[in-house]
């Protein structure tokens, strides 16, 4: 037998051969072109064998079946003819898979992404673990390419046609039950019975050479749209629809449509179409943006990135305490027990504490009554958190994260008893999302110990922790915020302690144009909503003003008063935001902000010219600049505001890579990932005509505009 590096098959005496992948130095197995070239030579073996009758391909990795294709291979793609062929390659080699004589079957425990499900769906059949890491899914849209090995053809015809389009097009990522319950896996196994799960189907297969699977749910509509050439025609034209307002900065998700209408109407053109495809998109400049957004985030991931002692990187964190149980503090101490973290969850008295309690409970109870929890999950969750109103618990923790109001007072006297009541080694992190941590830690015996660690709401969701490095903070605490933030299944970038860190600090020029902007149309009695539609048009998930009312008006003020670095001493959007909030128009919280809402929908626009008292209005006129062709007088300034800061980071060493700033942004905020984050989107102009239309707005609108000096060297 073959000596392969990644591969190993083991045979039995009852014809079951189990064939094992574990790619060498990878957390995940990929498929890379050297493992997908043992794969071929695999096959040959099981081709030539004559005593297997069931084949098992299984992983060795505990939370990997198969992540997908190796992503890194893609940077090396140049030409369509490459790009082709290796779709071709992996068309062919899982065709071989589909042509096996034996009976194929898929153990798939953790992640079954892209590449390893379209290797699955070649099988006969599917097996699924039930745990937290199995996710089963055709992600590659959100790379701005489709499925290319085959998955746009067999999965309709698995699942049908319309899961198929929510899977592809919506990259939906679905675990074991979810998996079952559409037919896309033929049996769920229990993580703590597995080997008797899978001896169980093997005894099955080998007694009646098939699996019995579970009944699925016919309806009639299922009937009309898999079965009649009118009812996919029907489901297929109103999916164009829908997306056609996405396809000039989506291509894939048009490209993936046509190949999943092919599997109904002639296979063989539908793989021919999936290779022409992969060549026309991977060259395009969202698969190139969207790549690179993913490949910074794997490195963002690497401890090495952010120079994490060595000592530290391999001990993990088994202990922390929360301190506040409201909003994000719950969330905090809800994501670390799903994690396998302890927990201890303290407040100021018995009923805050209750409040906490509750608040995680409704949490779980939600994503129970959705199926993301099963009622042991719960429980297990539950008990993995303390919940206390005395400091002695806390000590026990390694790291401490404060969670309270954001008031520097209040902080401050959190963390002067914090460090009494805690070891010296102890790791103090406050989650803030503007106030200086430096200043915070001033109030810290061995201060070394405290830095920042700012999540995002809703915790749960928000991919993005910044990781913020006091002046005071040691390499070995940052080290463990690191450690700590990848434990949680969050992205770290560690920034440097400077007012609103990244995040905010580039997201602040856009939302304080946006407020200018808006005085300006109601001054000339224009429509305030075309601000928004503007920014969406050009790729912004929601409009700025849609954005401050979601945040919360009285959110954005406190924030906006303590950065002045942005807005200035005496800024206009500061006193806007802060009569806002004085009258209560806090947003969709209140059912009044930039819109107006009645039972959480928008029904128009609030009245802003109350608020516009004693404000002297400048109503400039929009200069003529060189980038008139590639956005509007609006998107310009919102935009450009952004991109300039963004530079300003770069120039005061908040951090020190461009890449940095725009994976936090896309991340943290929702910039359009097809554009790659603010930075990546500036380099698409040409140097001269960046820098002459920031000048050209700093003439008409202020200094603000003022060109960053790292600019000049994008």
């Amino acid at each position: 037998m073959a000596d392969w590096k990644h591969w190993h098959i083991e045979r039995n005496d009852n014809g079951v051969a189990t064939v094992w992948v574990d790619v060498q130095n990878q957390s995940q197995n990929t498929f890379s072109a050297a493992v997908l070239a043992e794969l071929s030579e695999v096959l040959d073996d099981l081709e030539q064998a004559n005593t297997d009758q069931v084949i098992l391909f299984r992983s060795r990795k505990e939370n990997s079946f198969f992540a997908g294709a190796d992503v890194k291979e893609f940077t090396g793609i140049e030409t369509a003819k490459q790009a082709a062929e290796v779709s071709a390659r992996g068309q062919q080699i899982f065709a071989r898979v589909e042509a096996l004589a034996p009976i194929t079957v898929a153990i798939i425990r953790g992640a079954c992404m892209g590449g390893g499900l379209e290797f699955a769906l070649a099988c006969n059949y599917r097996l699924a673990i039930n745990a937290s890491a199995t996710r089963i899914g055709l992600p590659e849209t959100q790379l701005g390419i489709l499925p290319a090995w085959g998955g746009t053809q067999r999965l309709p015809q698995i699942v049908g046609l319309l899961q198929a389009i929510g899977m592809i097009l919506q990259a939906q990522k679905l675990n074991a039950d979810k998996a079952a319950r559409i037919g896309l896996v033929d049996r769920v196994l229990e993580d703590g019975e597995l080997e008797v799960g899978i001896g169980k189907a093997v005894g099955e297969l080998l007694a009646t050479g098939s699996l019995k699977k579970p009944p699925k749910k016919r309806t009639w509509a299922k009937w009309f749209v898999d079965r009649t050439a009118m009812g996919r025609s029907l489901a297929i034209s109103a999916t164009e629809k829908k997306i056609a307002p996405q396809l000039g900065h989506y291509p894939a998700l048009g490209k993936a449509l046509q190949a999943i209408r092919l599997s109904f109407v002639d296979p063989k053109k539908g793989y021919e179409f999936e290779r022409e495809a992969l060549g026309e998109l991977i060259l395009s400049p969202t698969c190139r943006n969207l790549v690179g957004l993913f490949l910074n985030k794997e490195r963002a991931r690497n401890p090495q990135t952010w120079e994490v002692p060595e000592s530290v990187r391999e001990k993990k964190i088994e202990t922390i305490a929360v301190l506040g149980g409201g909003t994000m503090g719950a969330g905090i101490a809800q994501l670390a027990a799903k994690r396998g973290l302890k927990v201890i969850l303290k407040e100021i008295n018995d009923d805050c504490l209750n409040a906490a309690r509750s608040r995680i409970q409704k949490s779980m109870d939600k994503l129970l009554a959705r199926k993301r929890m099963s009622e042991a999950d719960v429980r297990q969750q539950m008990d993995a958190i303390e919940f206390t109103t005395e400091w002695a618990p806390v000590s026990r923790a390694e790291v401490v994260v404060e969670a309270v109001p954001e008031t520097m007072e209040l902080k401050k006297t959190v963390f002067r008893e914090l460090s009494k009541q805690c070891a010296p080694e102890t790791v103090l992190a406050s989650n803030t999302s503007a106030l200086s941590v430096s200043e915070i830690a001033d109030v810290v015996e061995n201060p070394q110990r405290m830095a920042g660690l700012h999540f995002f709401n809703p915790v749960h969701s928000m991919d993005l922790i910044e990781v913020v490095q006091a002046k005071q903070s040691s390499s070995e605490t940052m080290g463990k915020l690191v450690t700590l933030s990848r434990q949680l299944g969050k992205t770290p970038i560690v920034v440097k302690d400077s007012p609103g860190f990244v995040v905010n600090r580039v997201l602040m020029p856009y939302l304080d144009e946006a407020v200018l902007v808006a005085v300006e149309l109601t001054a000339r009695g224009q429509d305030l909503s075309q601000i928004d539609r503007e920014l969406k048009k050009f790729g912004m998930p929601m409009g700025p003003l849609e954005l401050y009312d979601q945040i919360g008006i009285d959110v954005a003020a406190h924030v906006a008063g303590s950065m002045s670095v942005v807005f200035g001493e005496d800024s206009v959007t500061s006193k806007i935001l802060q009569r806002m909030t004085e009258q209560g128009q806090l947003g969709r919280k209140s059912e009044s902000g930039f819109y107006r809402y009645e039972k959480s929908r928008r029904a128009g626009l609030a009245d802003l010219k109350p608020f516009l008292a004693d404000i002297e209005l400048d109503l400039p006129q929009a200069p003529p600049t060189p980038l008139d062709e590639m956005m509007t007088p609006i998107q310009q300034r919102l935009i450009l505001a952004m991109i300039n800061e963004a530079g300003r980071c770069l120039d005061e060493s908040v951090v020190p890579q461009a890449w940095m700033v725009d994976l936090a942004m896309v991340l943290g905020t929702g910039f359009a990932p097809f554009l790659g984050g603010p930075l990546s989107y500036a380099k698409q102009f040409s140097r001269d005509d960046l820098l002459q239309t920031l000048e050209q707005l700093a003439a008409v609108y202020g200094k603000r505009y003022q060109p960053a000096e790292a600019l000049k060297s994008l």
